[in-house]
């Protein structure tokens, strides 16, 4: 009978403790409470976009707008005599 007992316990314990994996891994699927898990980082810079830049630049006042489109104007065409 006491072999029956501990048989019964250990099955018991294994079986819990697949519960509580089971649970962790399905907390994603919980109504009530969310965890994310950052898994990939590349390390690089997110591009911004050439409409964010300006729009950036514009919220930092007119004059700053005027002068980064100068400038990028004047870059481009200093690529283009180059080629």
């Amino acid at each position: 009978m006491d072999d029956f007992g501990a048989a019964k316990s250990r099955i018991k314990h294994q079986m819990v403790a697949k519960q509580v994996r089971r649970e962790k891994s399905r907390l994603i699927e919980s109504a009530d409470r969310r965890i994310v898990h950052f898994i990939f980082n590349p390390g690089q810079k997110v591009k911004i976009s050439p409409f964010t830049r300006k729009l950036v630049m514009m919220m930092k006042g007119p004059g700053e707008l005027e002068e980064f489109e100068k400038n990028e104007a004047d870059e481009f065409d200093q690529y283009i005599e180059s080629i």
